[in-house]
Parts: C-alpha cells; structure tokens; sequence
C-alpha cells in the first residue's frame, strides 16, 4: 500500500491534506497550534518528519505532543537544497 506524503511549509498547506495522506513533512517550522490541529482533525497520520532546520526550531513539548498520539517522528539529517551526485553514490 502506498502512503501518500505531504510536505507543509505555511498555513496554506493545511487545505492539501487528504485521508489517503499518512506522512507529513514540516520543511520551515512547526508550531504546537499546527501539529495539535493536524492530530485533531487527521487521525490517519502515521509519521511526522522535520528537516534538520525545522526541528531545531521547535519546542520539546511539540515532540511530546506527537509521541502521546504514539505518532512516529524522524528527522531528516541532510543538508537542504538538491542532493550531491557523489552523495548518492
């Protein structure tokens, strides 16, 4: 079964998620207010991933949040931009 990922970056990104959606990606930031109203109102979310920079911005107690909803949560250690080809080698 394919699980269908979103990446959120704004606000705006809310009006994109569907039922089929099972990961969410937080590329710039993650607010408390943001990730209780996608719990709330998305039970089907499985995992929770951040980028290196998001989740150095975030407050332990969005960490807590999550893992009481025993949602899964990773955090993506590469640098932003495109991948290096020697990299992927």
């Amino acid at each position: 079964m394919n699980v269908k990922h979103l990446s959120i970056s704004s606000y705006a990104d809310l009006e994109k998620i569907s039922p089929a959606v099972g990961i969410v990606h937080f590329r710039k930031f993650a607010s408390e207010k943001l990730v209780r109203w996608i719990l709330e109102n998305h039970s089907q979310i499985r995992k929770f991933s951040f980028s290196k920079y998001s989740s150095s911005r975030c407050d332990s107690n969005i960490f807590d949040l999550i893992e009481r909803n025993n949602v899964q949560i990773v955090v993506q250690d590469r640098g932003s931009g495109r991948p290096n080809l020697l990299e992927m080698i």
